[in-house]
């Protein structure tokens, strides 16, 4: 929808006139080799490396409308790429891709104000669907760790995002998304605690007598068999239990995180309601009462 609303406002753009003149493009065609050779894309005899396919791509197509006039539907086709290259590609390849970007917003955004309220809405939309890669890569290696391996899995994806913003790798996050992102990644004071409560829940036969078994001997030292059985079964609950809110915690924040990045650092009081409400229908399905779920 975000991406729909942005070619909306570049068609806009267009119907009133909006163009780049040839000599607007040959200045952004050689701002954009600038990045390239300080970047060692292109070496000193002028060859494009192939190290970085998808930066040197998104060069040659600016090189390509060098000296001719661009329209504001062409220039959604390059920014298009761009923002492309930056999603799908990772360290410096990713870095360049990003400069590029920037300088190709920086040279579009004053032609119109259709082009800068475009240019916002699509970086909103490249942050959610950042935030959803991180989801499904996350869902992908699940397997990977043993109890909980969706809620580990996900949170090392997140966490590898927060390093970034703390090592200024990724730039362009409002403080609200950085605080959700690290929500999800260094997981909330009551995640953790209900995580490190999850760790009693059995996942194998071993940990299940353990579980089971210590609680068992002790409620049945106090007062015999029937306490000791309802102590391990209290144990073995309530680690499920803690797991499962965990968990729930953890979506969360997920979808905070997401409707953040989406609506531009704020949920507007609408899509807030959703979120509380799919909370509530999380915790309640955990057992949570009433008063609960409402605080």
């Amino acid at each position: 929808q975000l991406k729909e609303q942005a070619g909306a406002l570049y068609r806009k753009a267009e119907s009133s006139g909006v163009m780049a003149d040839p000599q607007m493009t040959s200045d952004l065609a050689g701002q954009i080799k600038k990045i390239a050779r300080d970047n060692e894309l292109i070496t000193p005899k002028g060859r494009v490396s192939t190290a970085y396919p998808r930066a040197a791509e998104s060069m040659n197509l600016l090189d390509d409308y060098a000296g001719f006039e661009m329209n504001p539907t062409q220039m959604q086709i390059v920014r298009e790429t761009l923002a492309d290259a930056v999603m799908s590609t990772e360290g410096k390849e990713r870095r360049i891709a990003a400069q590029m970007l920037r300088t190709f917003d920086d040279f579009t955004a004053p032609l119109a104000p259709e082009l800068d309220q475009a240019r916002a809405l699509y970086q909103r939309a490249m942050k959610g669907q950042k935030l959803e890669q991180l989801e499904e890569l996350g869902d992908a290696k699940s397997s990977q760790f043993s109890a909980s391996g969706r809620e580990n899995a996900v949170r090392r994806q997140y966490s590898g995002l927060d390093q970034k913003i703390v090592k200024g790798q990724e730039v362009g996050w409002s403080p609200s998304e950085i605080k959700a992102i690290q929500d999800v990644g260094r997981g909330t004071t009551a995640q953790n605690a209900m995580r490190n409560i999850g760790r009693i829940a059995p996942t194998g036969p071993v940990s299940g007598a353990t579980t089971l078994g210590i609680p068992f001997m002790v409620g049945n030292a106090m007062a015999g068999p029937s306490l000791g059985a309802a102590m391990g079964a209290g144990m073995f609950g309530a680690g499920y239990g803690a797991r499962g809110l965990a968990s729930a915690m953890q979506q969360r924040n997920i979808e905070i995180a997401k409707a953040l990045a989406r609506n531009g650092g704020t949920i507007p009081y609408a899509q807030n309601e959703g979120v509380i409400n799919a909370i509530a229908a999380a915790l309640g399905s955990q057992g949570a009462n009433a008063n609960e779920v409402q605080r």
